[in-house]
């Protein structure tokens, strides 16, 4: 299908973006399936091989589409999905952060830790943790940013079924019940592929790379408080840090 303009002028970068958004939306190419090859696409809007590739970026930034060598573009998303911005200056601003978004508890239990979970925890096996398996939303959107897993001491089961109205972070929830502050907080940043049944209900591909945060919150004694895993599929989350420069 041709994209002529009025007057035979060009389209624009942001008239293919459009353009590519509304046929996805309308089904003509459905999530999983791939666009049209590079050569195609310049056929279909009389566009520039520049122009295209600055609309195909643009597509990828707003976690539409994918596009990997020798394979083509997939389509992630039928629209653009509104970033869930991570502040990395304190933990003030990670607490700013989580008020933009709102968790829907899936389910909640005991676990017993094997050898796996163990390590992440820095616990022993076999020690019981509450696990909350949660789906994070930015506030007013139906579709989830990504997933949020909790391990938590047994003692703070109380958070459970008052997490979903809480504004704000989860370690603050444990505060205000228990008394419980965190004074410290390790963060690992890591590239996961997306597991399918995960995928499935974060409407995404399975397989497609994912942002894993995994964060590590302790008492003022070193004690663990709780273990956090964040799993966000790509396009969907932005991590933003200001490191100011000491003097030398």
């Amino acid at each position: 299908m041709a994209h002529p303009t009025s007057a035979g002028a060009a389209l624009t970068i942001q008239d293919i973006v459009d353009a590519i958004v509304r046929e996805i939306d309308e089904g003509r190419y459905p999530v999983g399936s791939l666009l049209p090859s590079e050569a195609q696409l310049q056929a279909q809007f009389g566009a520039t091989r520049y122009r295209l590739r600055e609309a195909m970026s643009a597509l990828r930034k707003l976690g539409v589409i994918d596009s990997r060598a020798g394979i083509g573009t997939h389509v992630l998303a039928r629209n653009p999905t509104p970033f869930f911005v991570h502040s990395q200056q304190t933990l003030e601003s990670i607490m700013e952060a989580a008020r933009t978004t709102q968790l829907k508890l899936e389910r909640a239990g005991l676990v017993a830790a094997d050898e796996q979970l163990a390590g992440l925890l820095q616990a022993e096996p076999g020690s019981q943790w509450l696990f909350l398996d949660t789906l994070r939303y930015l506030r007013g959107e139906a579709r989830p940013t990504g997933a949020l897993w909790l391990y938590m001491r047994p003692e703070f089961a109380g958070v459970a079924e008052r997490l979903e109205a809480w504004n704000g972070p989860v370690f603050k929830l444990i505060e205000r019940l228990y008394g419980v502050g965190v004074a410290v907080v390790e963060q690992e940043i890591d590239a996961a592929p997306l597991e399918s049944r995960l995928a499935e209900r974060l409407d995404a591909v399975p397989g497609s790379p994912c942002l894993q945060v995994t964060r590590h919150w302790f008492d003022g004694a070193g004690k663990l408080v709780q273990c956090s895993v964040g799993l966000y599929p790509q396009g969907r989350s932005r991590y933003r840090s200001r490191l100011p420069l000491a003097s030398l």
